[in-house]
């Protein structure tokens, strides 16, 4: 609710710059003696029409989006602050108005990269409306357009403007690296894009997080769009070459469109959250366009002398309130993940990608058959798609059928060589399987298409740690936790990787174990709660690293916090009783055996372990029937066969041990 709360914020100031903007820019010289006495009503009826229109909704509600409300918000800000800037009384403040308008846009740069357009508009309309020509414009704020295009330096050095001019960017969804379509189709989606985004502003419905908008592939798809745009286009041209105003309000639809409805190839033509700022331009035609018409009507009837605004205000109410209603019914679609994507399913059921998410969420639910359902759905209908394969292998992937997840997962790749996800998700099922050597290529392969992927590297390591190189693990934890300082598991791992790599050590060089590392690892585990306080491995992990140095008295209240949070762990059941047995508490300790053996019963350990805690209470034909179970399970386990003959021969057997649980 914060962060939602704070993208409203974000619009609500947007809508208050944009009252503004209109505002002043009805009382310039040019339009005061049209618009004078009615700029404040016109220019709260955009701000207003603007703010509630359902269209807004994927820019406010979406939680990523607050990058292009953000934007939208500087970009306002931009021109309001060049207006003030422009008419001012005083040169000191034509001097702060400057410095704001420049920091704004710099802002904007840093908030998404359609900014870009900010500083040309701004000339354009200085021009329009502020001066007599460009001449004049650049004598008189020449230094605060230098400030202004000097912005454009942001995106560069955010790595913005390389990534979309570079062509050799493996996974590149945006620029001229992204090879599954040529600039030139990308640009002739666009005529059929944008006469979407003018129904869209004038009819908000259906409306669609994810549309999947093809290429246009047809002579016919191009032509008709065209023919609509080509007069539109060469209107708002002729326009403002004539200075018209109104003509401004063309060039700012197709300005701030520029940079996604051009050359510039992206994964998807068509967003509706790019409307965001070229919204305002459609509202205000149609407020203008009503209080014209409210105006001829007044001179026909001889009464438009009269000063009344309550005409207008009526006609915008009238369309405001059903915009509203509509907001608040889209809003309800995005209520939740499941209601979110199946909305998009429903409209577009071809689109692979809506479809493997909608499938994700509803295995997150719990709803793995209908997850099954839809993904087996998504492949019959897009057999092509490498997203539709991905997403089917997941949902196998969680019904613990992992064959027949990589099996999908491969085809995702052969359709996609440059899938790092499809490739991550190998490496996993690879892990499930037990063959931790092969998934270690797979999660390899996976980082050299995109390297900053902590959840690769994160497999990678552990599959590491697995086949024993625990020194290359603990090196990639660590640079996990470097890039994601709140990674949780990493830092469980790493905990854990230590203790392992303090052992062996201890083991081999038949010395005590290094305390120093131990202790490292009770602070990597100690960092995992504080970011998760209810994550029961990590408290499992801080027990195992007490009891090493043998320290009983810190493993057991460890090991009862993890039991609090899950009471059906069954490791942690195991390494308590071993503690127990440690403080000579057997019958506690043979009930946490118990615990062990019942939630887990194929665990050898802890029947062997119970087996030896309950001979020494004298239990002795219990303890015969543990360690026979030991050996059923395992019938090479040697330590219950000894204890057995030792049990036989009247010895004592030895005591309990800590094990780690995987």
């Amino acid at each position: 609710w914060g962060y939602h709360l704070i993208n409203l914020v974000v619009h609500v100031l947007a809508g208050l710059t944009l009252f503004g903007l209109v505002r002043r820019t009805l009382l310039t010289d040019r339009l005061k003696d049209r618009f004078g006495r009615s700029s404040t009503v016109l220019g709260f009826a955009v701000a207003l029409l603007w703010i509630v229109h359902p269209l807004q909704t994927q820019s406010v509600t979406y939680l990523v989006q607050r990058a292009e409300s953000l934007m939208g918000l500087f970009y306002l800000l931009t021109m309001y602050t060049l207006l003030r800037s422009a008419t001012a009384a005083s040169a000191r403040s034509r001097y702060l108005w400057s410095i704001v308008c420049v920091v704004g846009c710099a802002l904007g740069m840093g908030s998404k990269a359609v900014m870009i357009t900010a500083p040309v508009l701004a000339l354009l309309f200085d021009r329009q409306f502020l001066s007599s020509g460009l001449g004049e414009v650049l004598r008189r704020r020449g230094w605060l357009y230098v400030g202004l295009f000097a912005t454009w330096g942001v995106l560069w050095f955010c790595g913005v403007a390389p990534g979309v001019l570079s062509t050799s960017r493996a996974t590149a969804t945006v620029g001229f690296s992204y090879k599954e379509v040529t600039p030139l189709a990308y640009l002739l989606t666009q005529p059929g894009v944008l006469v979407h985004y003018l129904r869209l502003s004038l009819w908000p419905h259906p409306l669609c997080l994810d549309y999947g908008w093809p290429v246009a592939r047809s002579l016919a798809s191009i032509v008709g769009p065209l023919l609509l745009l080509g007069p539109l286009l060469l209107a708002t041209v002729w326009g403002f070459f004539r200075r018209h105003p109104v003509s401004f309000l063309g060039v700012w639809f197709f300005g701030i469109l520029l940079p996604t409805s051009s050359i510039v190839p992206m994964k998807d033509a068509l967003f509706e959250h790019r409307m965001y700022l070229s919204l305002a331009a459609v509202v205000t035609l149609f407020v203008l366009g009503v209080n014209q018409m409210i105006h001829w009507e007044r001179r026909r009837s001889g009464s438009w002398r009269s000063l009344s605004l309550a005409p207008l205000g009526a006609l915008i109410l009238v369309a405001a309130v059903p915009l509203a209603v509509a907001t608040i019914n889209r809003n309800r679609v995005y209520h939740s993940e499941v209601s979110m994507w199946a909305n998009v399913v429903d409209q577009y059921p071809t689109n692979a990608r809506a479809a493997e998410n909608y499938g994700m969420v509803l295995m997150t639910e719990g709803r793995i058959d209908d997850a099954l359902t839809i993904m087996v759905e998504a492949v019959r209908t897009n057999p092509d798609s490498a997203n539709a394969h991905n997403g089917l292998g997941l949902v196998y992937a969680e019904m613990e059928r992992f064959r027949v997840a990589i099996e999908s997962f491969e085809t995702a790749v052969q359709m996609n060589p440059f899938y790092p996800r499809a490739y991550h998700n190998i490496g996993e099922s690879l892990m499930a399987l037990g063959r931790p050597n092969e998934a270690v290529g797979r999660f390899l392969h996976a980082l050299r298409i995109r390297k900053p992927y902590p959840v690769a590297r994160l497999g990678l390591a552990n599959a590491l740690f697995s086949i024993g190189r625990v020194e290359e693990a603990i090196e990639h934890y660590r640079s996990i936790l470097q890039r994601d300082p709140n990674n949780v598991k990493a830092w469980t791992n790493l905990g854990t990787a230590l203790i392992n790599q303090a052992q062996t050590k201890a083991s081999r060089t038949q010395s005590p174990v290094n305390r120093e590392v131990v202790g490292e690892a009770i602070d990597s585990f100690g960092h995992a709660a504080s970011i998760n306080p209810n994550a029961q491995n990590v408290y499992n992990g801080v027990g195992i690293a007490h009891a090493i140095l043998a320290e009983y008295d810190r493993a057991v209240p460890a090991f009862r916090r993890a039991l609090e949070i899950n009471p059906n762990f069954s490791g942690a059941h195991f390494n308590l009783a071993g503690c127990l047995v440690q403080k000579n508490d057997l019958t506690q300790a043979i009930m946490h055996y118990q615990n062990a053996t019942r939630i887990d019963p194929t665990n050898t350990s802890a029947y062997y372990e119970m087996g030896l805690a309950l001979e020494r209470t004298g239990r002795v034909d219990d303890a015969i029937r543990a360690l026979n179970k030991a050996l059923e399970l395992d019938p090479n386990h040697e330590g219950s066969r000894r204890a057995l003959e030792a049990m036989r021969a009247g010895q004592e057997s030895p005591d309990g041990r800590i094990e780690s649980a995987p």
